[in-house]
């Protein structure tokens, strides 16, 4: 059913419908449990075309969770190896013997590092307040300044 475009919805809707109502169209035999929780049938069978189409819709359900499954391992893995960057980037700046900022398209600055709060004796709150803050960058701030 969905390689013939039926949603997966459409499938587990119809699955359930049938193994509700026992349609024998679509269940061809009775399943037993063992105490254990195993399904078996009374006596042997061979699967139907019923049988079939629902082993490979049920296959086919089963590929998409474990894809679903394997995705979120990948993303959660990648998430952890990215924060794991960013620390250790934020690391090497915050002890580089320089100040350090990154600003945006627009000018303003949203990153500032230790050294330069530092120099410029502001602390972050003041340094981000508003964050119009294009005039704190190191030699526009008034004060002596130091030519090599």
């Amino acid at each position: 059913m969905i390689a013939r475009g039926a949603s997966l919805g459409d499938v587990l809707d119809d699955l359930c419908g049938a193994i509700d109502a026992q349609d024998p169209t679509i269940i061809s035999t009775v399943l037993l449990m063992d105490a254990d929780g195993r399904m078996y049938y009374a006596e042997p069978q061979s699967p139907g075309s019923n049988d079939l189409r629902l082993i490979e819709e049920a296959g086919h359900i089963a590929l998409i969770a474990l894809e679903a499954e394997r995705s979120q391992a990948v993303l959660q893995k990648a998430l952890v190896e990215i924060k794991k960057s960013e620390d250790q980037l934020r690391t090497i700046i915050e002890t580089i013997p320089v100040q350090a900022w990154r600003g945006l398209p627009d000018g303003s600055i949203d990153y500032l590092n230790q050294r330069w709060h530092e120099y410029t004796g502001l602390s972050p709150e003041e340094a981000h307040a508003g964050r119009n803050n294009q005039n704190l960058l190191p030699g526009t701030l008034p004060g002596p300044t130091i030519s090599y």
